[in-house]
């Protein structure tokens, strides 16, 4: 996973513990945020798709994320000796750190979006799902795939049949209707373009009918 960005920086989930005031080492690579404390501290690991809010307060960066969690990012210069608590802030790097995290999450949430709506079109063409295609699409280890895959038969009344998760109606439609009712699902792609999968004009990536041909815009 390639690193982004890479700087000093504290980062403390609210409220302040005894150890805020430790720095460490931020990295941003495209779909995580981690903090590695120097010296004693704790250690965090955030997805960008799990980031709720972001924005800026007077010398940090609030993050609210989706289990309401709140995080304050301080930017810091240097690290006086690197003896843990002289540190010297950085606010010139708020805007542009700022920024980057937006982006980054934007992105995160656009993918999630396309790979729901795959996952809705595979649900709907067949009721035989192999556990390693979805390990692949939404490259997870086998042991999260597997507990997820469990999760839906458990719920929705699916099976498991070895390596493949047998779905039918009308636990299909309800599980459809589940991914449609998720907080992110009206949020629109902007700027986003696909190739029908009937006719291959290029199109809008939120348009649910293909303007050219009028089949299902089916969004991979």
């Amino acid at each position: 996973m390639t690193n982004i960005y890479e700087g000093w920086a504290r980062f403390y989930q609210e409220p302040k513990s005894i150890y805020s005031r430790r720095p460490g080492a931020l990295i941003l690579s495209e779909s995580l945020l981690t903090f590695k404390p120097y010296g004693k501290g704790t250690f965090y690991e955030i997805p960008f798709s799990l980031m709720k809010d972001i924005n800026i307060a007077k010398y940090c960066i609030k993050i609210l994320t989706e289990d309401s969690n709140k995080y304050s990012l301080f930017p810091l210069k240097i690290i006086k000796g690197l003896l843990g608590d002289d540190t010297t802030p950085d606010p010139k790097k708020i805007p542009y750190i700022f920024n980057l995290l937006t982006e980054l999450r934007k992105g995160q949430h656009t993918e999630q979006l396309r790979l729901v709506e795959k996952l809705k079109q595979i649900m709907k063409v067949s009721s035989k799902i192999s556990v390693k295609m979805l390990e692949g699409l939404f490259n997870l280890d086998t042991g999260e795939t597997y507990e997820i895959v469990y999760n839906w038969a458990t719920k929705f009344g699916f099976t498991v049949d070895g390596d493949y998760l047998i779905v039918s109606e009308p636990a299909v439609s309800e599980f459809i209707e589940m991914l449609d009712n998720r907080p992110e699902a009206d949020a629109k792609i902007e700027g986003g373009t696909t190739n029908c999968s009937y006719c291959g004009k290029s199109i809008d990536v939120n348009l649910k009918i293909c303007p050219d041909c009028g089949n299902e815009n089916v969004k991979f």
